[in-house]
């Protein structure tokens, strides 16, 4: 596949629906662990890659107190990877703040 494409959308906490801050959204290859394009989500949640080749990718969310997400997408043209992330639950079943 070839071709630059523009590649987002937003970043969510399951609970509130609301944005989480500091969120990182890793575009790594699917081979190995590389991270290809990394970015920080805005104070609205959204995020965006500008510039990404259109292929096959593993999209991953990382954020403090959050359990971490990924999907693998295929990217083409202008596309769209919403996150929804869960708190993550310490040991003794508390929820991390």
């Amino acid at each position: 596949m070839r071709g630059k494409i523009r590649a987002g959308k937003k970043v969510t906490a399951f609970a509130t629906g609301q944005p989480v801050a500091g969120a990182k959204v890793l575009v790594l290859d699917m081979e190995q662990d590389k991270v290809l394009y990394e970015t920080t989500i805005a104070a609205d949640g959204t995020y965006a890659f500008e510039g990404i080749d259109a292929g096959i990718y593993r999209v991953r969310v990382e954020a403090s107190d959050y359990e971490p997400r990924e999907e693998i997408t295929v990217l083409l043209l202008r596309d769209t990877v919403n996150f929804v992330l869960h708190r993550r639950v310490e040991r003794d079943g508390a929820v991390a703040n």
